[in-house]
């Protein structure tokens, strides 16, 4: 009597690449919702300040740094819903990348305007002997610190994506002595947004 065997049947599969971009794929899942949340909490802080006012500083400059931050975190929010025409006309948040430098400027930007500080001189207290101007801090927002850090965290995020998928590209390559081209510049291939 002879025995059964085992033929395989269907496509085979790469266990190794289809596994990772399994994984790239939810993480990009989560990096977008992450970074979706950030952008839309960035818009309502930028949007509270523009309504709220300031106490101790230029309230023109305040309104306008808010105010590009309510552009850019509208934009960033776009950016990650995957807006067709701001992926096409603002180039650079169509990269992962990119949206990780506006994050970041716009992260720490909203966290530095947390606290509120007033000069030690203002309230009757002498200068250092140094000679460096001293502050105090009165209070702190905690939303703008929050939101803040959250954006500045998603971008951090955005980043180590970044690397990560650049990373294994690079690994699973082959590096030919030839000085074949990399797909990117091959034509007739669009360029992928990471």
């Amino acid at each position: 009597m002879t025995t059964p065997v085992a033929v395989p049947v269907g496509k085979p599969v790469d266990d190794g690449e289809s596994a990772w971009e399994l994984k790239y794929e939810k993480l990009k899942t989560k990096a977008k919702y992450f970074n979706v949340v950030a952008a839309a909490l960035l818009v309502l802080v930028a949007i509270e300040m523009q309504t709220k006012g300031t106490q101790a500083c230029s309230p023109m400059l305040v309104k306008v740094v808010f105010l590009w931050l309510a552009v850019l975190g509208t934009l960033l929010l776009l950016a990650e819903l995957s807006v067709k025409p701001v992926l096409d006309y603002v180039h650079v948040l169509s990269y992962r990348s990119g949206r990780a430098l506006v994050g970041l400027m716009c992260g720490t930007v909203c966290m530095a305007a947390a606290p509120s500080e007033l000069p030690v001189a203002a309230v009757g207290y002498a200068p250092s002997p140094r000679g460096g101007q001293s502050y105090f801090v009165t209070q702190v927002q905690w939303e703008f610190f929050f939101t803040g850090l959250l954006v500045t965290a998603g971008a951090l995020y955005n980043i180590r994506l970044t690397v990560r998928s650049k990373a294994h590209k690079l690994g699973g390559r082959s590096k030919c002595a030839s000085g074949a081209a990399s797909s990117s510049s091959q034509p007739g291939k669009a360029r992928e947004l990471v």
